[in-house]
């Protein structure tokens, strides 16, 4: 399995990891919708597979946190988030990467 990292934009120590954004993001290929959230976020995106070019995400518009704004771009994707809180860096995964393991 292979890792594809996007926008690596690390959070300062002081930083509320829980912090409101703005989000402006369309509907469009994960791979570029994920770069676009990760940059709006300012987190850390990690694809752990080679299959999100397949699929596509869901807009998000508003403020709100990037656990939210993640949540509603993947909801009924086939995709799939997990959120490391001592990095605050988000894995992205796809239910081909989880059928093939």
């Amino acid at each position: 399995m292979s890792l594809l990292f996007l926008s690596l934009i690390p959070i300062g120590a002081g930083c509320r990891r829980d912090k409101l954004r703005d989000f402006d993001i369309p509907a469009g290929s994960a791979t570029t919708t994920l770069m676009t959230f990760a940059d709006q976020a300012e987190v850390e995106i990690i694809l752990d597979d080679q299959n999100i070019s397949l699929y596509r995400t869901n807009s998000v518009k508003g403020n709100m946190t990037p656990l939210k704004a993640l949540e509603r771009m993947t909801k009924s994707t086939g995709l799939n988030f997990t959120h490391d809180q001592s990095s605050n860096a988000y894995a992205v995964s796809s239910e081909l990467s989880q059928e093939t393991q």
